[in-house]
């Protein structure tokens, strides 16, 4: 549902956090400070332990807010790269070699909320070792891309936070996405938005409730 859909997208902003203080060395110490600061707007010497505390990382909250807005399947969300991330213009380009079916190249809006997490996470990112021999958008604790079943662990969590009491899986999202943009904007732009080669594929997001339907027709005489 819509508020579900909200509901994640709050919760996501608690999911992870920075380092651990003490794990880090001197000057990975020095370096996330500097991130702080400028995050907080402070000078660095004045971030403190409590800043530190309850600092969440953008890591998360881009991964969920960008598979709400985009439907990204399991497999996309691994595969994702940081040239998909057009931060001016607010969309992600698939680029067809990328696409999880290799046909086409894809333009894919998404919300200004969702850009400037993307906007952040690209900054901090570039904070993290294991990023700096790869342009693999998001990886798990393990230096790897994320799968089905790491994803899975991941809106688990979220949903924990969110306090969804049921089963809800990243088709499950990636379905509202369509069934929204086809309620709010019809096919064309669901096809565009979720990927699909043949709009036959979207016409099962098609399912405006009997009570729009029925109001639509009174809208128009």
């Amino acid at each position: 549902s819509n508020e579900e859909r909200t509901a994640l997208r709050e919760a996501s902003l608690e999911y992870g956090t920075v380092p651990a203080y003490a794990t880090l060395k001197p000057q990975e110490r020095t370096e996330w400070k500097r991130f702080l600061a400028k995050r907080y707007g402070k000078p660095t010497t004045e971030v403190s332990q409590e800043d530190w505390e309850r600092a969440n990382g953008f890591k998360y909250p881009s991964i969920v807010h960008t598979a709400l807005d985009a439907g990204l399947r399991p497999i996309e969300v691994g595969r994702a790269k940081t040239y998909w991330v057009d931060i001016a213009n607010s969309t992600l380009r698939i680029p067809e070699e990328d696409s999880s079916k290799n046909q086409d190249n894809w333009t894919v809006s998404l919300r200004h909320e969702t850009t400037e997490y993307l906007s952040r996470w690209l900054e901090e990112r570039e904070l993290y070792e294991k990023y700096d021999e790869t342009d693999t958008l998001w990886l798990t604790r393990h230096s790897n891309p994320y799968s089905s079943s790491s994803l899975r662990y991941v809106l688990e969590a979220v949903c924990d936070i969110a306090e969804i009491d049921r089963d809800i899986s990243w088709y499950a999202i990636r379905h509202s996405t369509g069934t929204y943009m086809a309620r709010e904007e019809g096919l064309a732009a669901a096809q565009s938005q979720l990927r699909h080669h043949n709009i036959e594929t979207t016409a099962k997001y098609d399912q405006a409730p009997v009570e729009d339907r029925r109001n639509a027709l009174d809208n128009m005489g």
